[in-house]
């Protein structure tokens, strides 16, 4: 909760635990990316030919593992981006910190994330703003 929303008796900013899944859901990208990395250099070529799409039943289990997991990774960061922009910002803080988050990402959204988020914005500055929270 931010220290504003605290101090005015609100709840919690939803935008928060929103950022915090998408940073978890990255994080969890992450991981798979380099578990990934590390399995080409130890597997053999011809033990990795499966992708998400096709596997081939007689490559190393963990390389097999290690596309499901990814490909469910991936998944879990888009859905959480998009969630992300279904926590509509309701405190100045939120707003400002949902901005700077999607700026620090840069370009690495889902197609069509950033549309999103300036209709989120749109959205959210008028009400913020009538209350006095902008």
């Amino acid at each position: 909760m931010s220290a504003t929303a605290a101090a005015a008796g609100q709840a919690p900013d939803p935008v928060f635990a929103a950022i915090e899944e998408h940073k978890a859901a990255h994080a969890k990208v992450v991981s798979w990316v380099d578990r990934y990395g590390k399995l080409e250099s130890e597997i053999p070529a011809e033990k990795r030919r499966s992708d998400t799409d096709s596997i081939v039943e007689t490559d190393d289990p963990r390389w097999i593992e290690a596309e499901r997991q990814l490909d469910l990774a991936w998944d879990a960061e888009d859905s959480a981006a998009w969630a992300l922009l279904e926590a509509l910002p309701s405190t100045r803080e939120g707003l400002s910190t949902l901005i700077e988050y999607a700026q620090f990402r840069g370009d690495q959204w889902p197609e069509g994330w950033q549309v999103g988020l300036l209709e989120n914005i749109a959205e959210a500055l008028p009400q913020l703003w009538q209350e006095g929270r902008v």
